[in-house]
C-alpha cells in the first residue's frame, strides 16, 4: 500500500503544478510593459570538459550495471544504480543528452553534410549499443532514466495477451522509421517533442504531454515498462544489438528444475519456456512459404500508401506550411497583410524563395514516405516470421532481445547459484609452488 500511495502522489502532484503552468500560458499577457512571458525551461548545454563528464559517467554506469546484473546478480544493487541514473540523467541533467533522442541527431547528420554531430551525442548513441553487443540490454536495466521511472513504479504486473502483444511490439519500429524520416528532412525532432517524461524531469511542459506521460506511468503500475517495450525507438536498436551479445542473463547457470518461477517473476515476458514437443516441419514450411509470398505484396502496398500520404506528411513541416500560406495570400490578397507574410518580407525574401524551400521539402517526403511505408510493411512481415522461430532449448531461458536486465528472475529461481553467468577468464597453467621447508 505504501508503494502504491507513493506512486499515486508521484502521478498527481506534477499534474497540479503543470496544470497551473498550462493555465498561465493559455491566458493573454496583461497590457502593461513590465510583464514578461515565462521562458521555457530546457537543458542547458554543457560547457567545456563538463560535457565529457556525462559521457564518462554513462560508460561507467554501463560497466557497473553489466557487472551487477551478470556477475553480482543483485536486484537490490541494480535499483540503487537506477535511482542514481534517474536522479542524475533525469532530474539533474533534465533528460538531455538522451540516447533515445540522439537517433534524430545521427539521422540529421547523415542527411546533412553541413551538420557536425557533437561528440557527446555520438557517444550517447553508440555506447549503449556497444554495451548491448557484449552484455545485452544493460542500458535499459540500470542506466536509462525513463526505464527507471517506470520500473520503480511497478506494483503488481499483469500479463498482456499474445494477440495484443504482437502488434504492440511492432509500434516501436514504426516510430523509429517515422522519427528518422522527420529528423532527416529537418522537419521535426519528434522523439523529443513527444517525450512523455521530459516534462517530469524539467517540471515544466505542454499539459497534453504531461497527461500522456502520467497515463504511461499509471499503466506502469501494472504493466512492466510500457514505453520501453511498446514505444521506445532506441529499444529497437538495442534489441538488434543484444541478439549478438556474448554475455547475457542466464537464469539457471546450473540445472533447470522446470519450476516456471522465473517466467512468473518476469514482468516483461522475456523468459522463453522450454520446447516440449517438436514442431511440425511441414506446417512451418507451409506458413513460411505463405509469408514469404505475401511479403513483397505487403511491402508494395505500404510503400504505395506512404507515397499517397507524402503530401499530408510534408504539410506538417513549417516550411511547406509557410509556402502554402504565402501562395494563398498571393492568389487571394487579404485586406490586411498577414503576420507570416510581413515577417517573410522583413527577412528580405521573396515569395518564390518560400516556394523553392517548400518544394524541396515536399520532394524529400515524396522519396522518404514510400521508404517509410515499405519499412512498415517489412516490419509486419518479419513479425509474422518471428512467430515461426523454433525453440530447441530444454530449459527456461531469457530472450536476450526482450530481456531488459532487471535481475528479478535471479531471486525467483530456487536453484542455488554457485556459478556466475560470466565465465572465468582463461588462465595459463601454473605449477603450484613448493611448500616452505621442502616437499611433504
Amino acid at each position: 500500500m505504501r508503494r502504491a500511495g507513493a506512486a499515486f502522489l508521484c502521478l498527481v502532484a506534477p499534474l497540479v503544478a503543470f496544470g497551473q503552468t498550462a493555465d498561465q500560458h493559455s491566458q493573454p499577457p496583461p497590457q502593461f510593459t513590465d510583464y514578461r512571458i515565462p521562458i521555457e525551461r530546457a537543458a542547458a548545454p554543457r560547457d567545456g570538459s563538463f560535457q565529457y563528464v556525462d559521457l564518462a559517467l554513462l560508460a561507467c554506469l554501463l560497466v557497473l550495471t553489466a557487472w551487477i546484473v551478470l556477475k553480482r546478480r543483485s536486484r537490490k544493487e541494480l535499483r540503487i544504480v537506477s535511482l542514481f541514473a534517474l536522479g542524475y540523467f533525469g532530474f539533474y541533467r533534465l533528460g538531455c543528452v538522451c540516447s533515445i533522442g540522439s537517433i534524430q541527431n545521427v539521422a540529421y547528420a547523415i542527411a546533412h553534410s553541413d551538420y557536425r554531430l557533437p561528440l557527446t551525442v555520438a557517444g550517447f548513441f553508440v555506447l549503449p549499443l556497444l554495451a548491448a553487443l557484449f552484455f545485452g540490454r544493460v542500458f535499459c536495466g540500470g542506466v536509462c532514466p525513463m526505464g527507471a521511472m517506470q520500473d520503480l513504479l511497478l506494483v503488481k504486473p499483469i500479463r498482456i495477451p499474445a494477440s495484443w502483444r504482437a502488434p504492440l511490439e511492432a509500434a516501436p519500429y514504426v516510430y523509429l522509421g517515422a522519427a528518422i524520416l522527420f529528423a532527416s528532412t529537418g522537419s521535426a525532432f519528434a522523439i523529443c517533442e513527444y517525450d512523455p517524461f521530459v516534462g517530469f524531469f524539467r517540471m515544466h511542459g505542454h499539459f497534453l504531454m504531461i497527461l500522456f506521460g502520467s497515463a504511461i506511468l499509471a499503466v506502469s503500475l501494472f504493466i512492466g515498462r510500457p514505453y520501453c517495450r511498446f514505444l521506445c525507438p532506441y529499444g529497437v536498436l538495442l534489441r538488434w544489438a543484444s541478439v549478438f551479445a556474448k554475455y547475457s542473463v542466464s537464469v539457471t547457470p546450473q540445472e533447470c528444475v522446470q519450476c516456471h518461477m522465473c517466467a512468473d517473476a518476469c514482468p516483461f515476458e522475456a523468459i522463453q519456456p522450454p520446447a516440449i514437443a517438436k514442431q511440425d516441419r511441414t506446417e512451418i514450411r507451409r506458413r513460411l512459404t505463405r509469408t514469404l509470398a505475401v511479403t513483397p505484396i505487403l511491402i508494395a502496398l505500404f510503400a504505395f500508401a506512404g507515397w499517397r500520404m507524402s503530401p499530408m506528411m510534408a504539410s506538417w513541416d513549417l516550411r511547406v506550411h509557410r509556402a502554402h500560406v504565402l501562395r494563398d495570400a498571393e492568389m487571394h490578397p487579404p485586406k490586411v497583410k498577414t503576420v507570416l507574410a510581413d515577417a517573410w518580407d522583413r527577412h528580405r525574401k521573396t515569395t518564390q524563395d518560400a516556394y523553392v524551400e517548400g518544394s524541396a521539402v515536399e520532394h524529400e517526403f515524396a522519396i522518404g514516405a514510400p521508404i517509410l511505408g515499405a519499412w512498415i510493411g517489412l516490419v509486419f512481415a518479419l513479425k509474422s516470421l518471428s512467430n515461426l522461430r523454433r525453440r530447441g532449448s530444454n530449459d527456461y531461458e531469457a530472450d536476450s532481445s526482450s530481456c531488459l536486465s532487471c535481475a528479478r528472475c535471479y531471486s525467483a529461481c530456487p536453484v542455488p547459484h554457485r556459478e556466475y553467468a560470466l565465465p572465468p577468464l582463461p588462465m595459463a597453467s601454473i605449477e603450484p609452488p613448493e611448500p616452505v621447508g621442502g616437499a611433504v
